[in-house]
């Protein structure tokens, strides 16, 4: 009688409908020419999709966070993939979830309330896919932020996020990651607040992004593809590469207790990019940049001297126009020489990149609250044949 009591409370406070809510986001991720991926929380568990409007055609699509053919229902961390846009497209869309519970006594499901962003006709939310024949590019790349959101915001007073094809989030975002709430109120928060709803985020791990116990599972936030932080992705002619650069120093340094293994890690990132360098995609790609967080070539701690051994070399044979970096919290730029046949610029802690490639050249510039920290350098783009 008492197991039966206990199985019917329990069944009640499963299905009773508290009013879900949307509590951070939505944000955009691993934008490709014909994909994105929407992701958002909400404060209660439940299904959620994405209806998309093409602006051009207004017709209107659903999509789902599916697994193995099951819609996921069972979370408030929703990350749905878009798939099969045209490229170049402008798009409307809507985020939307509703409260599930679950009905033990009867095993059934009932479903509660349906929470919603705005509907097309007022304010809608939009993306624009990556286009195959874009000649113009623009992008901002911002790094070592280390949770200071509001020195971010500051930072960011100027720029016109809305000219952008995206934004790099290029290491070190945060300064440690123990939970959920640090990755919002240290960063997204603001990134949605100012962009990330409409212009999308290419997120590149940092070393401190590798510590605490929410290190883990930092990768459903910030979801790709192939379902690892290094990644390839393309816009018109030009390729970008995403290589995580992982910790700073020996995996046996005592600051990781035990727990650490990226030199096996860089080690298969190699291979991977060793294969990534030779595909049709990469080998066709006029330009060809680079985002990694630790500078090989400049930093000196083990994790350099480790990307030295492992990613250089396949880069040196990849014909990079330029390595865009962080991590120093100084702004440093390296003349290509024998040991690295590409620049690096490495980005402070004060400044952000503003980037554009426009008629064979690449234009870098680092701009800040503090005219003295501002440098631009240009780059022609490599002749491949």
């Amino acid at each position: 009688m008492k197991r039966q009591l206990f199985i019917l409370l329990l069944a009640i406070s499963s299905v009773y409908v508290q009013g879900i809510t949307i509590t951070h986001g939505p944000y955009l991720c691993d934008m490709t020419t014909d994909g994105v991926t929407v992701v958002w929380t909400t404060d209660l568990q439940g299904p959620a999709w994405v209806e998309t409007e093409n602006t051009v055609t207004a017709e209107k699509a659903d999509y789902y966070e599916v697994v193995a053919g099951n819609i996921v229902a069972i979370a408030t961390l929703h990350r749905v993939r878009i798939n099969n846009l045209k490229p170049g497209t402008k798009y409307n869309y809507r985020i939307f979830t509703k409260e599930i519970g679950l009905d033990l006594a009867t095993l059934s499901v009932n479903y509660g309330e349906t929470v919603a962003s705005n509907d097309f006709s007022h304010n809608p939310l939009s993306f624009t896919t990556f286009s195959k024949d874009k000649k113009d590019i623009s992008f901002v790349v911002l790094n070592d932020i280390h949770s200071r959101t509001d020195f971010m915001k500051e930072l960011c007073n100027e720029v016109d996020f809305k000219a952008l094809d995206f934004v790099c989030f290029n290491g070190d975002m945060w300064e440690w990651l123990l939970d959920e709430n640090m990755i919002f109120d240290g960063c997204m928060d603001a990134a949605v607040e100012m962009f990330a709803s409409e212009i999308p985020i290419v997120f590149n791990r940092g070393n401190h992004e590798t510590r605490g116990p929410y290190a883990i599972p930092l990768i459903n936030y910030f979801p790709t593809v192939n379902g690892t932080f290094y990644y390839q992705f393309g816009i018109g002619d030009v390729c970008f590469l995403v290589l995580d650069g992982g910790e700073d120093k020996e995996d046996s340094h005592p600051e990781y207790f035990n727990l650490a293994a990226f030199d096996s890690y860089r080690e298969e990132e190699s291979r991977w990019l060793e294969q990534n360098v030779v595909c049709p995609e990469f080998q066709n790609a006029k330009a060809r940049i680079v985002f990694l967080h630790i500078p090989p070539m400049v930093s000196t701690g083990h994790g350099s001297l480790h990307l030295q051994k492992t990613l250089i070399p396949i880069l040196n044979h990849a014909k990079i126009d330029v390595i865009l970096s962080g991590h120093t919290h100084s702004y440093i730029y390296r003349e290509a020489d024998a040991t690295s046949n590409f620049p690096t610029v490495v980005n402070s802690n004060k400044t952000y990149m503003l980037c554009t490639i426009k008629d064979g050249q690449i234009r870098v510039e680092m701009k800040g609250q503090n005219p003295l920290a501002n440098h631009t350098h240009e780059f022609q783009i490599k002749n491949r044949k």
